[in-house]
Formats: structure tokens, sequence, C-alpha cells
């Protein structure tokens, strides 16, 4: 044999195509690379990195939900979080007689009244003790007191 011609068909090289802007990748003729490279040189382009923990779902949870998805109705389109329009769907499947979605509504509102009185229990001791005074005195509330009353009663059902 003369020094020309490899001793193997596996040992002549090829070219591979290439991507654009990059130099061309040669290969063995049984389609392999050539020990030490790649036929992907630039490599796998890396994904973004992504950890699940409890803060990181919270926040996903809560973007999702309070997302603004605008919805038409009779008086025209409205705007609602998504939150709000999967509570009026329980709602309505809940009002058509669907057991488990009463149940499941039923529940959540009983968690809100809870979440709420325990969040406002000082404003109300405080206002159940202005109407218990107001209601045993024999003459009217003086406008002040009035004005105290009402401003714990719009404090509460605010939030």
């Amino acid at each position: 044999m003369t020094d020309d011609f490899p001793e193997k068909a596996d040992d002549i090289p090829q070219t591979a195509p290439k991507a654009e802007g990059s130099a061309p990748i040669e290969r063995l003729a049984n389609g392999r690379f050539k020990p030490g490279r790649s036929g992907n040189p630039a490599g796998r382009p890396p994904k973004r990195e992504r950890s699940f923990l409890p803060r990181e779902l919270t926040r996903d949870i809560l973007s999702i939900t309070e997302e603004l998805i605008t919805v038409n109705t009779a008086d025209g389109p409205k705007q609602y979080t998504a939150i709000e329009l999967t509570l009026l769907k329980i709602r309505k499947k809940a009002m058509d007689g669907h057991g488990p979605s009463l149940n499941r509504l039923l529940k959540m509102h009983a968690q809100a009244l809870n979440d709420h009185f325990g969040r406002h229990r000082k404003e109300f001791s405080s206002l159940e003790n202005m109407e218990m005074h107001a209601t045993l005195q024999e003459k009217p509330l003086s406008s002040p007191m009035m004005k105290w009353i009402n401003r714990f009663r719009r404090l509460t059902r605010k939030t």
C-alpha cells in the first residue's frame, strides 16, 4: 500500500454540514466525529435555572391568580382577577346545586370570616363596646361618637 491512501475506510475524513458562521466539522467515514471533537461545538443552550422554593412558588401563584382578565358582560367589558373569576365560577356551580362547590364555597367563606375577624379583633371589640354603650344610654349619641362608630364600621368592612 502507498502512503496516499488510508488503511481503513473509517479513517477517511469527511466534512459535516455546518451552522452559519461556524467552521466545518470533520467526521470519519462511518459518520463519527474525530476523537476529541464534538458535533455541537457551541453546546446545548443553557436552560433557565429554576428551583421551586416555597417563596418562588408563592410568587408564581400570586402572579397568576392576580392577573387581570377582560370578560364581556351585559354591562360591557369588565376586568377581573383570575381568583375572582374562579370564585364566581364556584359560586355559580354552588347556586346551580353542585354539592361539592357549595361545600367548598362555604368553607372558604368561613375561613375568610375567621381571618377577617382575627385581623380586626381589636377594632370589633371597640366597635361592640361603643355600640353597647350607645344602646344603654338614654340620650342619643353625640355627633363625634357617631363619627367614631361609623369610622370603625367602614374600617372593618374594607379589609
